[in-house]
């Protein structure tokens, strides 16, 4: 009776054994996936800033050119329509 007792721990014991194993196979993968998801993170918020600075920059050269105080008596030679439709961009 006692061997198989020790037959059945010893079993146990090499599957805890194997699992351990397993786990930490896993934990190490986890971190490196880990480590690749916040590198990740931070080139996706590098590029977003970039394209940001991008489209201040933009906004910036378009918002220095002086602009009549109305859209509708415009005294430029430019026809109506090339214009952009400012209730429109909402």
């Amino acid at each position: 009776m006692a061997s198989n007792l020790e037959e059945v721990n010893a079993q146990m014991y090499w599957e805890n054994l194997c699992m351990k194993q397993q786990n930490d196979k896993l934990r190490r993968q986890g971190e490196l996936i880990k480590q690749e998801n916040n590198a990740l993170r931070i080139e996706i918020k590098k590029k977003i800033a970039a394209i940001a600075a991008a489209s201040r920059g933009s906004l910036v050269d378009n918002d220095s050119v002086p602009s009549t105080s109305s859209s509708s008596s415009c005294s430029c030679s430019c026809s109506k329509a090339s214009k952009p439709n400012k209730k429109g961009r909402k």
